[in-house]
């Protein structure tokens, strides 16, 4: 097994392991995804559609407020608006993602990844048993 075998082996975990970063909510749904949030008797409304706060209306009865209620409101409002997004997120993402397939991608990466250790040890046994046979 040499270094360049061994480099490419670590190179497509690496793809793989950066897949996730590069998610693309378009794989998953066409309707776009959000959340919605509110505070303060609705006087706060938070909406965030595919990852982006879309919307964030804070009406005037509701900036009368004292401001640490103010704040405390908002980041309700926010919050249940993540909530929400997080929720329908997932959801969509469950509904779309096929196990199986990925658990057999990630079996047969387990097995290669078996296969280039052993190859690797076994070269380095060699090569140690060479070193030992000079010394002698």
């Amino acid at each position: 097994m040499s270094n360049a075998d061994i480099n490419d082996l670590f190179s497509r975990l690496a793809d793989q392991a950066a897949k996730p970063a590069q998610f693309d909510m378009s794989q998953v749904t066409s309707t776009p995804i959000e959340g919605r949030g509110s505070a303060a008797d609705d006087r706060i409304r938070v909406r965030i559609v595919n990852g982006k706060v879309t919307e964030f209306d804070v009406q005037h009865p509701a900036l009368r407020l004292d401001r640490t209620v103010l704040c405390a409101e908002l980041a309700k409002a926010v919050n249940g608006a993540l909530e929400t997004y997080q929720t329908n997120m997932v959801s969509a993402v469950q509904n779309r993602t096929d196990f199986g397939a990925l658990s057999e991608d990630l079996r047969d990466m387990q097995a290669e990844s078996i296969q280039t250790i052993n190859a690797y040890t076994d070269r380095m046994m060699e090569m140690l048993l060479e070193a030992r046979k000079r010394d002698e």
